[in-house]
C-alpha cells in the first residue's frame, strides 16, 4: 500500500528540449521519496523503463508492483519553470493528488521538496522532524542545470556520451565547485568507462576516487558517493572491508537507495556468500524489477551457487528488458556451455554484437564442441586485439581449455594490470578446472578471497 513510482515528467516545453530538466525532477524527487521510511520507492532503472510509452497507469502499477504512480510535466522558459505533478492510485485509477507550480528556475529544489511532502501527506506517512526539511535555493541555476544534462548524457552509455558528461560535470564544478553532486556524478561516469574498458584502470577509477572523496568534503551526507567508492574498493582496490564499510554508510544514509543493495549482493557474490547475495539481490530487484544489471548479478550468483536454469532464466530476462546488454549474449552462451547445450551455446556467442565478448565465447564452444582448431583460431584473434587488457578472460578460455600453466599466467597477468573483472575469480565457472591447484588456491589468499 505504500508504493510508489516515479516516472519521468513530460517536456512540454514549446522547443521540446527539456527532456533532461523533466528527467532531472523525477530523478530528485525519487531520491528524495527514497528517504522516507515506509515507503517503497520503485527504482529509477525500472521507472524509466516506461519513459515515451503510453502505457496505462494501473498496468505500469502492475508490472512495477506499485500502489501508486507520481507523474508530471515541465516547461522552463527561461528563469521561469512551471512543473505539473500528481499522484494516481494504480488499483482504482483515481487521481488522488495534482498540483501545478510556477516558480523561479532557482527555488527548483524547494519545488522538489513541496512535492514530495505534499506524496508523503497524501499517502498519510509519519516521518520524523528534518526528514522534509525544506532546502535552500540553488547556488547556481547554471550548474544545476550543467548536472542535469550531464546525468541525461551519461544515459545513453557509450564513449561519446561519457566523454559528454565529463565535460559536462566539470563545467558545473566550475560554476560552483562546492557541488557535491557534480563531483559524484564525475566519479560515477569515471567508474562506468573504467568497467567497460572505456580507459585503463588507474585513468578511470583513480579519478573516481578523487571525485567521490572531494564529494564527501563538500557534503559528508552524500549517498552516492559513498557507493562510488565502495564499488571502487570492490572492483579496484580489492579492499573488501572497506567496500562494506562505503555500502554500510550509504545504507544508513539513504536506506531505499537500489544501488546500494545491488552493491551489497555484489560484494556477497564475489565473497562466495551465495546465500547472502541471492537474498541481497532480490531485495533490490523487489524494488528495481526491470534493472538489467540486477538480472546480471542474478544470473551470476545463481551460476556461483550451481542452479543454472534458474541462471539462465536471469539471463534470458536481462535480454527482455534490454536486448542490446553487453556481453549478455557471450554470458547466456556460457550458462548453456554450463548445461550441456553446445550447440544453443554457439548460437549466443555468435549473436554476441561485443567483438572481445563474441571470439572469447567462440574459443571455449568450439572446445567443448570438438572443434579445437576453429577455437584456436577464435582465441588467437582474441589474444591479438585484447593483448593488453581482459587477461582475465583470456585465462578462462585456458582453464575451460584444460590449459592450466597457461590460465594461471593470464591470472597473474590480470592481478598486475589491475583488471576490473578479476575480483570475479572465486566460483567463476570457466575457471573451475583450477579450483584444486595449489597455485590458485595460493592466488585466492592472496587476493584476500576464501578459498
Amino acid at each position: 500500500d505504500k508504493s510508489i513510482a516515479v516516472l519521468p515528467f513530460t517536456d512540454m516545453s514549446q522547443k521540446k528540449d527539456q527532456e533532461y530538466f523533466g528527467d532531472g525532477m523525477a530523478e530528485e524527487i525519487l531520491d528524495l521519496l527514497a528517504k522516507i521510511p515506509g515507503l517503497t520507492v520503485i527504482g529509477r532503472t525500472s521507472s524509466f523503463q516506461f519513459k515515451g510509452r503510453n502505457e496505462d497507469l494501473r498496468t505500469i502499477g502492475t508490472k512495477l508492483n506499485a500502489a501508486y504512480v507520481l507523474e508530471g510535466s515541465v516547461r522552463n522558459s527561461g528563469d521561469q519553470v512551471r512543473i505539473t505533478a500528481q499522484l494516481i492510485n494504480t488499483r482504482t485509477g483515481a487521481h488522488e493528488w495534482s498540483e501545478t507550480y510556477d516558480r523561479h528556475i532557482g527555488d527548483v529544489l524547494k519545488l522538489q521538496d513541496a512535492i514530495a511532502a505534499a506524496v508523503v501527506r497524501e499517502l498519510q506517512l509519519t516521518v520524523a522532524p528534518g526528514y522534509l526539511q525544506a532546502r535552500s535555493t540553488l547556488k547556481s541555476t547554471e550548474a544545476y542545470d550543467l548536472i542535469l544534462r550531464g546525468r541525461h548524457a551519461a544515459d545513453r552509455w557509450d564513449q561519446a556520451a561519457f566523454d559528454e558528461a565529463l565535460t559536462l560535470f566539470q563545467q558545473a564544478l566550475d560554476r560552483d565547485p562546492t557541488s557535491a553532486d557534480a563531483s559524484a556524478e564525475l566519479a560515477s561516469v569515471y567508474y562506468k568507462e573504467g568497467i567497460d574498458g572505456l580507459l585503463a584502470p588507474a585513468a578511470a577509477f583513480e579519478p573516481a576516487r578523487r571525485a567521490a572523496t572531494t564529494a564527501l568534503k563538500v557534503d559528508p551526507n552524500s549517498a552516492a558517493a559513498h557507493v562510488v567508492l565502495g564499488k571502487i574498493h570492490l572492483v579496484y582496490d580489492w579492499g573488501w572491508a572497506a567496500a562494506e564499510q562505503e555500502f554500510r554508510q550509504a545504507a544508513t544514509l539513504a536506506p531505499g537507495n537500489v544501488d546500494v543493495r545491488a552493491g551489497e549482493a555484489h560484494l556477497s557474490l564475489v565473497l562466495g556468500r551465495w546465500d547472502d547475495a541471492l537474498r541481497k539481490i532480490k531485495a533490490a530487484l523487489a524494488v528495481d524489477p526491470l534493472d538489467p544489471n540486477s538480472f546480471w548479478v542474478l544470473m551470476q550468483i545463481q551460476m556461483h551457487r550451481g542452479n543454472l536454469a534458474e541462471a539462465e532464466a536471469a539471463n534470458r530476462r536481462l535480454l527482455d528488458i534490454r536486448p542490446t546488454f553487453t556481453w549478455g549474449h557471450n554470458y547466456l552462451g556460457l550458462v548453456l556451455l554450463a548445461r550441456g547445450n553446445r550447440d544453443a551455446a554457439l548460437v549466443e556467442m555468435q549473436q554476441e554484437p561485443i567483438d572481445e565478448g563474441k571470439q572469447q565465447g567462440l574459443a571455449m564452444v568450439y572446445y567443448a564442441l570438438g572443434r579445437k582448431a576453429e577455437s584456436d583460431v577464435a582465441l588467437a584473434k582474441f589474444l591479438k586485439e585484447n593483448v593488453d587488457e581482459f587477461a582475465f578472460m583470456v585465462a578462462e578460455v585456458y582453464a575451460f581449455r584444460g590449459q592450466t600453466d597457461e590460465a594461471m599466467h593470464w591470472l597473474e597477468r590480470a592481478y598486475r594490470q589491475k583488471d576490473c573483472i578479476l575480483h570475479y575469480v572465486k566460483g567463476d565457472w570457466p575457471l573451475r578446472n583450477l579450483e584444486t591447484d595449489p597455485r590458485f588456491k595460493a592466488f585466492l589468499r592472496k587476493m584476500n578471497l576464501p578459498e
